[in-house]
């Protein structure tokens, strides 16, 4: 029961995800076969050429860790999106680039055990079926996320600038705004991208940290502390459009 409050209270900073991240690489329908309402949306965006994000191919990941002296008796848990939709708009100036995401909290995944895998060794430790169904049904309930009120975690790029380059990694760097709508509020998040564009596709990814206070979340603690969710949280995304 513990570990599944300490989980319950480690998801609902998934609206970090603004980021939090995202990565783009899948084949959406072509811009002529859009429906009116997709066209509008896109429109609203401003100039520029117009990447549609692939769910299949994108994917967010939220890591939160356990704290405090009891921390044995809780675990580190990897939330995830494998369900972003939205739109990107590129300008011949990068530095105008727009985009609109949204992230259904409905579809929001729990220690999927491959992602647990790949975590490394902070996340060795098996989570059983039941916890992970339990901590789901929590986290989507209205002391969390409330998922029948506000159905989606929106992101929208407010600025884009230019980044330090660094001597490894693909694609174009830069430092982004990223405004995150989560349950009626609103956060400006900074958020390191790698990006490269192609005219067909367009692949960005990143990692960072965010701390749930950023988005006026309070980390739980129970037990006077003894048992507690860090307040900082460690963000990876891959999000790909076309």
């Amino acid at each position: 029961m513990v570990q599944r409050r300490l989980a319950v209270s480690l998801i609902a900073v998934v609206g970090a995800l603004s980021l939090g991240g995202c990565r783009v690489t899948a084949p959406g329908a072509p811009v002529d076969s859009r429906s009116t309402a997709a066209k509008q949306d896109a429109a609203a965006l401003g100039p520029g050429r117009i990447y549609r994000v692939v769910a299949d191919e994108s994917l967010l990941q939220i890591l939160a860790f356990r704290g405090g002296t009891l921390a044995r008796v809780g675990h580190n848990h990897v939330i995830a999106s494998r369900n972003l939709s939205g739109d990107i708009a590129v300008p011949s100036d990068r530095s105008q680039a727009r985009f609109e995401l949204t992230i259904p909290v409905a579809l929001l995944t729990i220690d999927e055990v491959s992602l647990r895998a790949a975590a490394g060794a902070e996340f060795v430790s098996e989570v059983s079926d039941s916890a992970r169904d339990g901590t789901r049904r929590n986290m989507l309930g209205e002391a969390v996320l409330d998922a029948v009120r506000y159905p989606g975690i929106a992101l929208r790029l407010v600025s884009l600038g230019a980044a330090a380059q660094t001597a490894t990694g693909r694609g174009e760097q830069y430092a982004a705004t990223i405004e995150v709508a989560l349950k009626g509020q609103r956060h400006a998040v900074r958020v390191p991208l790698r990006v490269s564009v192609e005219p067909d596709s367009l692949v960005a990814e990143g990692e960072f940290t965010l701390k749930q206070s950023e988005l006026g979340l309070a980390p739980f603690s129970v037990m006077f502390g003894a048992l507690t969710v860090q307040d900082e949280l460690r963000i990876k995304f891959s999000l790909t459009a076309r």
